[in-house]
C-alpha cells in the first residue's frame, strides 16, 4: 500500500477521533492482525491491540457464520473502562475503535457508518 494511501487513511482516522472526545484511538487492521494504519495512544501496544482485535474478529466471524449464517458486520466488547468496536471494511480489513465508557454509542455508530464508507473506498 502506498504511503499516500496510508496517510489518507490516517486522515480519516483523525477525523473519526475528532468526532468525539470519547474516542481513545482507532486502527485499521488486516483480518490476521497486521496493522495498516493506526492512531492509538502511546501507552497501548499496537501489536497487542492488533492481536487481540484479530482474535475478537475471528470469533465474531465464526459466530456470525455458524449461528447466524451471515457475514460479520460489527462486534464490540463492553468493559468497565469502555468499548472496543470492530467494524468490517472489506473481506480482509477491519476498523477497530477504542472508546471511553461514557461514549454515546448511537452517535459513534453513525460516525462509524460514515467513516467506514470512506475507508472502504481508500482500501
Amino acid at each position: 500500500m502506498s504511503a499516500t494511501r496510508i496517510e489518507n487513511i490516517r486522515d480519516v482516522l483523525r477525523t473519526l477521533r475528532q468526532a468525539s472526545a470519547d474516542i481513545i484511538g482507532s486502527a485499521i487492521l488486516t483480518s490476521d492482525g497486521f496493522v495498516v494504519a493506526s492512531l492509538l495512544p502511546s501507552e497501548l501496544d499496537e501489536e497487542l491491540v492488533s492481536g487481540m482485535a484479530a482474535t475478537l474478529i475471528g470469533v465474531g466471524e465464526r459466530i456470525s457464520k455458524e449461528m447466524m449464517s451471515s457475514d460479520l458486520e460489527q462486534v464490540y466488547v463492553r468493559s468497565a473502562a469502555g468499548y472496543v468496536i470492530a467494524n468490517a471494511l472489506t473481506e480482509q480489513e477491519v476498523l477497530v475503535v477504542l472508546t471511553t465508557r461514557q461514549v454515546k454509542l448511537g452517535l459513534i455508530f453513525m460516525e462509524l457508518r460514515q467513516r467506514t464508507a470512506e475507508l472502504t473506498r481508500l482500501l
